[in-house]
């Protein structure tokens, strides 16, 4: 049985396919680390180092902390680290970093207000007998009075809103094994700390809330465990996703992202491309004037009291009818199911459908009484078609 944890569920949720990469392939990582996730890792261990050295009684200083912090980023940073947004360099992040760390510095000394039991605590989270997740804790810390509290650090530059950090399900999860590992709990308050906005989130959850999270969290996982296709979902991340070189999705643009702008124009899969987009536009400016040409067969058949036309090698015909638009209004469309519910139809259209409705009325399914009923949730319309084929003047 697979060991699941937070990041695991959330990797699937964001691209199955870098799931299957990630957990069932067990791919190594084929780019570097981002910029983002370094500049993370890095203010995460000297907030480490902060609350080690309050353990032992040492108060650095905010210039410490920075020194420590610089010195880290140095030995750790290498070529290898991905930029993503080319407008910044690796300059700006650290300065960022810094920034996080002073304004948190600033906001919380002299750091006494709980006591921290520890920092990037493992922990396990019993969800049954079968399923049981594992995580870290970037720092566990004790208020007294049986009050514990879980931090998280967050370099992100989005700020979620409160309901956002109210259906978070990864704070939520460790309170689980906080309160097997502490059973003198009896709160929970879930911190999230948003550096990049000097600003810190909370919540809390009560037994029932976190019994519902247990049963949503074993339905995700029988989830994936059922999965069979794991088709690539594309998103905003999948410029930070280290598997770019060989996702279906992105690998055309990855092989092509470096290279010269002559080599690009050459590239088969780009030529095609380019082609495809040229022809697109093309069709776009027939279909309009199709469109007009149509209109004016039209109305010419109607002037002439004819419904066919000849030219040198196509004959034409025009067919009349009429077509219904079901209203957009949800409340009308909610009393509209309910009238199909009541006449015995709505079983036969199984959702409500325009063309099937149109064809219920015209065969005489819908009787003119039931029609009736119908019409304030439906719009009718005339419209016309022409149906064309080859033709062949008689010989003489």
């Amino acid at each position: 049985m697979p060991l699941y944890s937070h990041s695991r569920i959330l990797t699937f949720e964001t691209c199955p396919l870098k799931y299957k990469f990630s957990y069932i392939d067990k791919l190594e990582a084929m780019l570097g680390n981002t910029i983002e996730a370094f500049l993370g890792s890095i203010v995460h261990i000297i907030l480490e180092k902060l609350y080690t050295d309050l353990s032992f009684q040492k108060l650095p200083t905010k210039n410490e902390l920075i020194d420590a912090y610089n010195k880290e980023w140095e030995k750790r940073y290498d070529d290898s680290i991905v930029i993503v947004r080319k407008e910044y360099d690796p300059e700006n992040y650290k300065k960022m970093g810094k920034e996080f760390l002073a304004n948190y510095y600033e906001h919380y000394f002299p750091f006494n207000e709980s006591k921290t039991i520890g920092c990037e605590m493992k922990v396990k989270i019993e969800l049954n007998s079968k399923y049981i997740l594992r995580g870290y804790i970037d720092r566990l810390a004790y208020k007294g009075d049986g009050v514990y509290e879980i931090h998280d650090y967050k370099t992100s530059g989005h700020l979620p809103s409160q309901e956002e950090i109210d259906n978070d399900r990864q704070l939520a999860l460790y309170s689980i094994a906080v309160k097997k590992m502490f059973p003198d709990a009896k709160k929970i308050p879930l911190v999230w700390h948003y550096l990049a906005f000097d600003k810190e989130l909370r919540t809390e959850k009560s037994d029932q809330d976190l019994e519902d999270l247990k049963r949503n969290v074993i339905e995700k996982i029988k989830e994936i465990e059922a999965c069979q296709n794991f088709e690539p979902k594309e998103s905003a991340l999948c410029n930070w996703c280290e598997f770019q070189p060989i996702c279906p999705r992105r690998k055309h643009l990855f092989q092509n992202e470096k290279v010269s702008p002559e080599e690009f124009l050459e590239e088969d899969g780009v030529h095609l491309a380019n082609h495809y987009q040229r022809l697109s536009e093309k069709k776009k400016e027939l279909d309009i004037e199709l469109d007009e040409l149509r209109t004016k067969i039209y109305e010419y058949c109607k002037r002439n009291n004819i419904d066919t036309i000849y030219g040198s090698s196509i004959k034409i015909k025009i067919w009349e009818g009429e077509s219904i638009k079901i209203t957009n209004d949800e409340e009308k469309k909610r009393q509209l199911v309910e009238i199909l519910k009541d006449i015995n139809l709505y079983d036969e259209l199984v959702s409500i459908d325009s063309y099937k409705l149109s064809k219920m009325i015209k065969s005489g399914k819908i009787n003119q009484i039931n029609e009736s009923l119908l019409m304030p949730f439906i719009e009718k319309k005339q419209i016309f078609r022409l149906y064309h084929s080859l033709f062949e003047w008689p010989k003489d």
